[in-house]
């Protein structure tokens, strides 16, 4: 599963070029650590500091042919958010997965002075709608930037859903985005 999760997270965070090029870069250090620590990755781990108000990135970056190759058979590759390709694991592995695209390109937000909140996950046309089918649920909304898309949950029951589908295994995911989501279903009232 920890597999499963990485390329989840590569998948929304990493990049794969024509010349076997292959980039991860994260906000997060510990989701960087853990890729350089997986893949035995020796050399360090850059900070880029983007222009702006944005957070610091972790980025690391290598030439593997035999690794390039079979992450763009599973739709890593520059561009992939303007085109028609997307890849999902068999189903087993699709827990992990999108774990480790959540953590990667998704958020949640509970409502302030109400109960409840926001799952979503940012993506090409072609990854969302598939990731609703998947997922069977969610809706898809299109994203201030062109190409790019939203899937999101809202209900009670989508996020105590998703919650279980993805949180099933202790030693993966972020620890916030977890807190997070368990925030907002505690948010919700009983009765």
């Amino acid at each position: 599963n920890t597999k499963a999760y990485l390329l989840g997270l590569i998948a929304a965070d990493g990049c794969v070029t024509s010349k076997n090029y292959i980039a991860f870069e994260s906000t997060e250090i510990e989701l960087t650590e853990l890729l350089k620590s997986e893949i035995d990755y020796t050399g360090e781990i850059r900070v880029i500091y983007p222009k702006g108000d944005y957070a610091e990135h972790y980025r690391i970056n290598f030439s593997s042919g035999k690794m390039a190759m079979a992450l763009v058979k599973c739709g890593v590759f520059a561009g992939r958010t303007f085109s028609d390709v997307c890849y999902f694991p068999d189903a087993k592995y699709l827990p992990a997965y999108v774990l480790g695209y959540f953590d990667g390109d998704g958020c949640a937000y509970a409502n302030q002075g109400r109960s409840g909140g926001l799952v979503c996950i940012v993506g090409s046309l072609a990854f969302v709608n598939e990731l609703s089918n998947h997922l069977n649920m969610g809706s898809v909304i299109k994203h201030h930037c062109s190409n790019v898309y939203y899937w999101r949950i809202f209900s009670r029951q989508n996020i105590e859903k998703f919650y279980q589908l993805v949180y099933q295994f202790k030693s993966l995911g972020l620890i916030r985005k977890k807190q997070k989501i368990e925030q907002i279903l505690r948010s919700y009232r009983r009765g």
